[in-house]
C-alpha cells in the first residue's frame, strides 16, 4: 500500500547503522499456514560493506500455546471472579495462590493482604493443624469439607462451610477452597429445631388434656352413681330414724360433690 513501510526492511534499515534490533512479525507460508517467526537482525561488516544479517526462527505453535493459556487465564478469571462464594486457591504448602472478588467482599480483606500467606484467615487459629491434615488429603486427590466459625475483618462472627476441591494448576498439585456463609441457613435451621419442640411439646399437653379430660369423665360417672346410692340411702335412713347414720350419708354425700 502507498505509504506503508514493510517491517522487515525497516529491521534492515536500523540494523545497517550498526543497530541489533529484533521483532516479531505475522505472515504466511507459501503454503498459506499462518506464520509467525522472531526475527533478529544484526548488523556485519561484509567485503568491506554495511550489511544486516536477519535470523529468523518460527515461534508460531509457542505463540499459539501462549494465547491459548492467556486465553485460558482469562476465562478462569472471570469464572472466578464471577462466583457468588468465596473461593481460595491454595498451593501443596498452603500458601494462598489466589482469592476471588467474593472472598474479599465475605472477609473484608484485601486480595494483596492474604497472597502468600499460610494459615487460615477467617476461621480460628485452633483450626489450622486440621485444615492443614484435611488440606494433605485435597492435595493427594481427596475432596474434604468441614463447617467452622468464622469472622470478617470487622470482627463480625458467622458461619461458614467450606468445601476443598483438588484441582492442577500450571501444572501442579493445588486446592480449591470454596466458602459459602451459612449464618441464615443455621439460624433457620435452630429455629425449625426450636419449633418442632414446641410442637412435640403441644401435642403431648394435647394428649395429656384428652387423658385428663377422659379421667374426668370417668370419675363424674363414678360420683353420678355415688351420689345416686346416697340418695337412696338417705331415704332408708329416715325410715330408721337414726340420727347419727343420717349425719354420716350427709358427710358423705358434701364430699361427693
Amino acid at each position: 500500500e502507498p505509504g506503508h513501510i514493510d517491517p522487515r526492511h525497516d529491521l534492515v534499515r536500523r540494523a545497517l547503522p550498526a543497530e541489533t534490533c529484533r521483532a516479531e512479525l505475522s505472515g504466511h507460508s507459501k503454503d498459506g499456514r499462518p506464520l509467525v517467526t522472531d526475527i533478529h537482525m544484526v548488523p556485519f561488516m561484509h567485503r568491506g560493506e554495511p550489511h544486516a544479517l536477519a535470523i529468523a526462527r518460527d515461534v508460531t505453535e509457542r505463540k499459539a500455546a501462549e494465547e491459548k493459556l492467556r486465553a485460558s487465564e482469562e476465562q478462569y478469571r472471570a469464572i472466578f471472579n464471577a462466583a457468588a462464594d468465596s473461593i481460595v486457591l491454595r498451593d501443596a504448602e498452603f500458601h494462598i495462590v489466589d482469592v476471588n472478588l467474593a472472598y474479599e467482599a465475605m472477609s473484608g480483606r484485601r486480595r494483596h493482604e492474604v497472597l502468600g500467606r499460610q494459615n487460615l484467615t477467617m476461621s480460628s487459629p485452633e483450626l489450622n493443624a486440621h485444615v492443614r491434615n484435611l488440606h494433605g488429603r485435597a492435595v493427594r486427590g481427596e475432596p474434604v469439607r468441614f463447617e467452622a466459625r468464622a469472622s470478617r475483618k470487622s470482627g463480625e462472627i458467622f458461619d461458614i462451610e467450606v468445601r476443598g476441591v483438588p484441582i492442577q494448576h500450571r501444572g501442579a498439585p493445588h486446592v480449591l477452597y470454596i466458602g459459602t456463609d451459612v449464618t441464615a441457613r443455621k439460624r433457620a435451621e435452630a429455629d425449625r429445631t426450636q419449633l418442632e419442640a414446641q410442637l412435640r411439646q403441644a401435642q403431648r399437653m394435647e394428649a395429656i388434656g384428652h387423658l385428663t379430660g377422659g379421667i374426668a369423665h370417668d370419675f363424674n360417672n363414678i360420683l353420678e352413681g355415688t351420689l345416686g346410692n346416697l340418695s337412696l340411702a338417705a331415704e332408708r335412713q329416715e325410715e330408721l330414724g337414726d340420727p347419727r347414720l343420717g349425719k354420716y350419708l350427709d358427710r358423705a354425700r358434701h364430699s361427693a360433690q
